[in-house]
């Protein structure tokens, strides 16, 4: 054995593999989180842009009628994931969450479907409630939402409504057109 070879650390061929591997998952799951981030973003953009773009115009046929062909517009140009209910989930978005809130929920890895499950909690309070359960649950299951919201454990929790403690109830149902366009304000699975 030369004096080289001594100093030449032994690498094995299974911690070189656990080692790549390491690295690819690491980096795939920084991927994974950017993307989301820039996608809860875009969609909470893209619902703020028709927002202020109907609301010029807040006759609700007027504000349907947008919304459809723009959705025609963009399926045609991106795929089915842009349709009108895309852009109706968009628009929820922008009158339930500031900017602020869509982007705390992304600095604590929420997903786009974590925001649209939230969307549907009506009471401001439970819905930064069921956020922060979330974020402590870390399992990445909407379960937990669900299944506080239908206990009876909640309501306890939640004896004050944002009425109660004086929060100001800026709701999506103060513009007419939108009632018609987006689902009832249900919490949904």
């Amino acid at each position: 054995m030369t004096m080289k070879e001594e100093h030449i650390p032994e690498i094995t061929e299974s911690k070189l593999y656990d080692d790549v591997c390491a690295i690819i998952e690491d980096t795939r799951y920084r991927v994974a989180v950017y993307v989301n981030s820039e996608a809860c973003r875009m969609n909470w953009h893209v619902g703020m842009r028709i927002k202020e773009d109907v609301l010029h115009n807040a006759r609700a046929e007027y504000g349907k009628q947008v919304v459809k062909h723009l959705s025609e517009r963009l399926v045609k140009r991106y795929g089915s994931g842009w349709g009108f209910k895309k852009l109706q989930h968009c628009l929820r978005a922008a009158y339930t969450f500031s900017e602020a809130e869509i982007d705390y929920a992304v600095r604590r890895q929420l997903s786009w479907t974590h925001l649209r499950s939230l969307m549907f909690v009506v009471d401001e309070l439970a819905r930064k409630f069921y956020m922060e359960m979330r974020v402590e649950d870390q399992t990445g299951s909407m379960s937990s939402i669900s299944d506080a919201s239908s206990s009876s454990v909640l309501p306890s929790i939640l004896k004050f409504s944002t009425r109660s403690i004086g929060l100001s109830n800026t709701s999506f149902r103060s513009v007419k057109w939108l009632s018609e366009m987006i689902p009832s304000p249900t919490l949904r699975r």
